[in-house]
């Protein structure tokens, strides 16, 4: 009998060899393209929130993070069952110039399990990703060409809402109507708008904690404590490590509100969030005054 005849492969069960693979995934985020080659009876595990990027003169590179690009992916959607990405992809990405738009579609039926969705563009519109039925869908950034639907699944559980620009202004009333019916909205945020457009926001939406206007050029004149006003915005880079690690703009407007004192703002100003991406270790500090 040979050695190789011998040797027996160690067999866990499957609940420990998930756990095995979940822990070198958080430990060891750059092994996360190779666990997915090897986890066959773990393959139903989330790696760590396996995600799309699909970037290429934009990209950062975030040591030790991985990428994934689309080439991953395809040979990934060709080897790998549809349970796979149901249960393995939590955040993701496209950027639709670089994604073939039917791999795109194809790919976002198969990630029913996603909570953290990001489309860049506008050839991806809703009718191609609103019949998805995710569970967990807690963040969605889109180009808002079309008014979102407050009575549809896709929308039920949606906590964070990125608008990358607003809707026609005869189409205004109604979209303030369907978002103030959001069930689950706490965020939002928007690329720069008129103060009196903020404030029918934050008037309509009690619900609504952290109110964010990305790339303000200058402060309104609005003392509601919920809103902020933010220098920069919604960066690509940013949106990885904020899948990776929780660290983005929405984390950076709680701090600033959490720090701020009782009662109205009275004073105005524009916040400069600044990611440990671009300058690691920068954040709110506590002379900051709010």
């Amino acid at each position: 009998m040979s050695m190789a005849q011998e040797i027996e492969l160690p067999i866990f069960p499957p609940d420990l060899e998930r756990e095995i693979f979940e822990t070198s995934a958080l430990l060891h985020p750059v092994s996360i393209p190779k666990l997915m080659l090897v986890a066959c009876r773990a393959r139903d595990c989330p790696l760590c929130g396996i995600y799309a990027f699909s970037i290429k003169e934009f990209r950062v590179a975030l040591d030790p993070y991985p990428l994934f690009t689309w080439d991953i992916l395809l040979r990934a959607m060709r080897s790998k069952p549809a349970s796979f990405f149901h249960s393995s992809v939590r955040n993701l990405c496209i950027l639709d110039q670089d994604a073939p738009g039917s791999s795109a579609r194809e790919f976002l039926s198969l990630c029913t399990g996603v909570t953290n969705l990001s489309i860049w563009g506008r050839s991806l519109p809703p009718t191609h990703y609103a019949h998805l039925r995710p569970h967990r869908l807690t963040s969605f950034a889109m180009d808002l060409n079309h008014i979102i639907s407050p009575t549809h699944e896709f929308f039920s559980r949606l906590t964070h809402l990125e608008a990358r620009n607003f809707p026609f202004p005869t189409e205004w009333p109604e979209f303030i109507d369907h978002l103030s019916r959001l069930p689950s909205l706490t965020h939002f945020s928007v690329y720069s708008t008129s103060q009196t457009d903020l404030q029918q926001v934050l008037d309509a939406c009690s619900g609504l904690r952290v109110v964010i206007l990305l790339y303000c050029r200058e402060a309104p004149s609005i003392s509601d404590r919920r809103f902020v006003a933010l220098k920069g915005g919604s960066e690509l880079a940013e949106w990885q490590m904020g899948a990776y690690t929780g660290e983005d703009y929405w984390s950076f407007g709680e701090e600033v509100i959490a720090k701020r004192p009782p009662g109205p703002v009275n004073e105005y100003r524009i916040f400069e969030y600044v990611s440990s991406i671009r300058n690691p270790g920068m954040r709110l500090r506590e002379g900051d005054r709010l």
